[in-house]
Protein backbone atom coordinates (compact mmCIF):
# COMPACT_ATOMS: atom_id res chain seq x y z
CA UNK A 1 0.00 0.00 0.00
CA UNK A 2 2.30 2.84 1.39
CA UNK A 3 4.76 1.80 -1.97
CA UNK A 4 1.91 2.87 -4.29
CA UNK A 5 2.30 6.50 -2.99
CA UNK A 6 5.75 6.81 -2.04
CA UNK A 7 7.68 8.96 -4.28
CA UNK A 8 9.23 8.23 -7.34
CA UNK A 9 13.09 7.68 -5.89
CA UNK A 10 11.52 5.20 -2.80
CA UNK A 11 9.87 3.11 -5.98
CA UNK A 12 13.04 3.40 -7.88
CA UNK A 13 15.49 1.88 -4.80
CA UNK A 14 12.44 -0.50 -4.03
CA UNK A 15 12.12 -2.04 -7.62
CA UNK A 16 15.95 -1.99 -7.43
CA UNK A 17 16.02 -4.96 -5.16
CA UNK A 18 13.20 -7.04 -5.26
CA UNK A 19 13.93 -9.93 -3.63
CA UNK A 20 11.94 -13.39 -3.59
CA UNK A 21 10.64 -14.56 -0.21
CA UNK A 22 7.92 -16.57 -1.04
CA UNK A 23 7.50 -18.63 -4.51
CA UNK A 24 4.53 -16.05 -4.59
CA UNK A 25 7.05 -13.01 -3.93
CA UNK A 26 6.26 -10.33 -7.14
CA UNK A 27 9.87 -10.09 -8.40
CA UNK A 28 9.45 -8.24 -11.73
CA UNK A 29 9.40 -4.79 -11.47
CA UNK A 30 6.96 -4.22 -14.74
CA UNK A 31 4.07 -6.40 -12.60
CA UNK A 32 4.65 -4.65 -9.56
CA UNK A 33 4.19 -1.43 -11.47
CA UNK A 34 1.57 -2.50 -12.55
CA UNK A 35 -0.14 -3.67 -9.22
CA UNK A 36 1.39 -0.31 -7.31
CA UNK A 37 -1.02 1.36 -10.19
CA UNK A 38 -4.35 -0.86 -9.47
CA UNK A 39 -3.79 -0.37 -5.98
CA UNK A 40 -3.97 3.65 -6.29
CA UNK A 41 -6.91 3.16 -8.78
CA UNK A 42 -9.08 0.64 -6.40
CA UNK A 43 -7.87 2.03 -3.49
CA UNK A 44 -6.90 -0.93 -1.62
CA UNK A 45 -3.75 -3.59 -1.66
CA UNK A 46 -4.31 -6.82 -1.39
CA UNK A 47 -1.03 -9.91 -0.97
CA UNK A 48 -1.79 -13.76 -1.53
CA UNK A 49 1.40 -15.50 0.53
CA UNK A 50 3.92 -13.14 -1.02
CA UNK A 51 5.55 -12.27 2.50
CA UNK A 52 4.54 -15.86 4.32
CA UNK A 53 3.14 -18.71 3.09
CA UNK A 54 -0.46 -19.68 4.47
CA UNK A 55 -0.80 -15.32 4.97
CA UNK A 56 -2.89 -13.20 2.63
CA UNK A 57 -3.49 -9.22 3.50
CA UNK A 58 -5.26 -6.48 2.52
CA UNK A 59 -4.81 -2.86 3.45
CA UNK A 60 -6.22 0.32 2.70
CA UNK A 61 -4.36 3.89 2.99
CA UNK A 62 -4.83 6.37 5.91
CA UNK A 63 -4.65 9.97 4.73
CA UNK A 64 -3.92 13.28 6.65
CA UNK A 65 -6.54 16.55 5.37
CA UNK A 66 -4.42 17.36 2.46
CA UNK A 67 -5.39 13.67 1.19
CA UNK A 68 -1.85 12.50 1.31
CA UNK A 69 -1.18 8.60 2.51
CA UNK A 70 0.32 8.85 5.49
CA UNK A 71 -0.13 5.43 6.98
CA UNK A 72 -2.22 2.41 6.10
CA UNK A 73 -4.51 0.10 8.02
CA UNK A 74 -4.46 -3.72 6.92
CA UNK A 75 -5.14 -7.24 8.65
CA UNK A 76 -3.23 -10.18 7.63
CA UNK A 77 -5.58 -13.66 7.07
CA UNK A 78 -5.24 -17.10 5.84
CA UNK A 79 -7.16 -16.54 3.11
CA UNK A 80 -8.80 -13.47 1.10
CA UNK A 81 -11.27 -15.91 -1.04
CA UNK A 82 -14.79 -15.14 0.17
CA UNK A 83 -14.23 -12.19 2.54
CA UNK A 84 -12.13 -9.30 0.72
CA UNK A 85 -14.85 -7.04 0.11
CA UNK A 86 -15.88 -7.33 3.54
CA UNK A 87 -12.51 -7.13 5.04
CA UNK A 88 -11.73 -3.91 2.39
CA UNK A 89 -15.27 -1.94 3.49
CA UNK A 90 -14.21 -2.80 7.03
CA UNK A 91 -10.85 -1.37 7.42
CA UNK A 92 -11.79 1.39 5.17
CA UNK A 93 -14.32 2.29 7.92
CA UNK A 94 -11.47 2.18 10.37
CA UNK A 95 -9.66 4.22 8.36
CA UNK A 96 -12.24 6.80 8.02
CA UNK A 97 -12.36 6.58 11.83
CA UNK A 98 -8.32 6.89 12.10
CA UNK A 99 -8.36 10.20 9.74
CA UNK A 100 -11.06 11.87 11.93
CA UNK A 101 -8.87 11.16 14.58
CA UNK A 102 -5.85 12.39 12.88
CA UNK A 103 -7.75 15.40 12.06
CA UNK A 104 -9.09 16.26 15.73
CA UNK A 105 -4.90 16.03 17.03
CA UNK A 106 -3.80 18.34 14.18
CA UNK A 107 -6.50 21.27 15.26
CA UNK A 108 -5.91 20.56 19.12
CA UNK A 109 -2.62 22.09 17.98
Amino acid sequence: MLLAYAPPEIQTAAFARLERITLYTVTQARLLHHQLHRVREEGFASTQEEMSLGACSVAVPIRDPQQEVVAALGIVVPSLARHRPRLVASLRVAAAGVERTLQSVRDDH
